[in-house]
């Protein structure tokens, strides 16, 4: 009987074990719930509202960004949210897609970017394309629609890298179905554009694929002035004129050039005001500016249109004048 007591009695204790084991995992339970909702709450980590990164860098565009488009001289036609890019050191990019035209142009002209954010939606910078759209990210790596055509740059291929940082961008071609071309991607060497660079003046200038090889010179522009009192002509101004020059040019043979005039702000300013002229005969039409200098040519400058080359050189400044627009003078 006291056997039979026994194991009656010891029956209540084993069946307690479960219970005890459940209370147990209930309390880490809630403990551990409460230990990630504080870390979570240490570190920002607590769950916000949905945020629309769309409009997030667009505010952040409008407020950074110094050519923002103003709404009335120039008009914002398209902004949107491409994708995220990470550098090697895990920093995270945005980048933004962006048109906008000029108002009032009898037909829609203007000029579109690449823009990029930091992971706080902070304005980073922009880099300008005219057909070379940015298509997909991946990793550090931004594939564009063909080889990069901006004009102010200095960047060639379909892909714009940001292992390094923004700071240190770098482009380069990389062989991707529907970013470098089709199935044949063996000549998108002959087909990267031909980019001519001034780091003195900070002036990039595109050229087509058959000027491979072309050469510079460099000369000088001067700005006459004529004295009524004195009767006579004096210089007052002087710049250089960068002349890209075909590779095909011979002395029995030439080519068309396409003679680059660099301008100070000042220069320009004094330019349109006409207090000196440049020649004789046409007007000065500008291709770009920064924040120091004008780059201009005269609108004479292929008027031997019998010379080799000529409706080509005149294309290609027209291309580079719409991709830097706007310009300082719109004429």
């Amino acid at each position: 009987m006291k056997n039979r007591s026994s194991s009656l009695q010891a029956a209540p204790v084993s069946a307690a074990v479960p219970d005890l084991d459940r209370c147990l995992l209930d309390a880490m339970a809630r403990y551990l719930a409460f230990f990630v909702a504080i870390v979570c709450l240490v570190s920002g980590c607590v769950a916000t509202p949905p945020r629309d990164v769309r409009a997030a860098l667009l505010a952040s565009a409008e407020k950074g960004d110094p050519d923002f488009p103003d709404g009335r001289e120039v008009v914002l036609t398209h902004f949107s949210h491409v994708g995220q890019l990470v550098t090697s050191s895990g920093d995270l990019i945005y980048v933004a897609d962006r048109s906008a035209v000029i108002a009032g142009m009898p037909a829609p002209r203007g000029r579109n970017y690449i823009t990029c954010f930091d992971s706080q939606f902070r304005y980073l910078g922009k880099v300008g394309y005219v057909a070379s759209r940015p298509l997909w990210c991946d990793g550090s790596r931004l594939y564009l629609f063909g080889d990069l055509d901006g004009f102010a740059t200095g960047l060639s291929g379909n892909v714009i890298d940001v292992a390094a940082g923004y700071e240190h961008l770098k482009a380069y071609h990389a062989p991707a179905y529907g970013s470098s071309g089709g199935v044949d991607d063996r000549d998108h060497e002959s087909a990267a554009p031909v980019i001519y660079h001034n780091p003195r003046y900070d002036f990039t200038f595109s050229l087509p694929t058959g000027w491979r090889g072309y050469s510079v010179l460099v000369q000088q522009w001067q700005g006459q002035r004529y004295l009524p009192a004195g009767d006579k002509v004096v210089m007052t101004e002087h710049g250089p004129i960068i002349i890209l020059r075909h590779p095909q040019w011979t002395t029995s043979n030439p080519y068309q050039d396409i003679p680059i005039l660099v301008f100070t702000r000042e220069q320009w300013e004094a330019d349109k005001q006409g207090q000196f002229t440049i020649g004789a005969g046409g007007f000065d039409e500008e291709i770009g500016h920064n924040s120091q200098y004008v780059f201009a040519i005269s609108s004479r400058f292929n008027a031997a249109d019998a010379v080799k080359g000529c409706q080509e050189a005149t294309d290609t400044v027209e291309r580079n004048r719409v991709a830097n627009e706007p310009h300082l003078h719109p004429e």
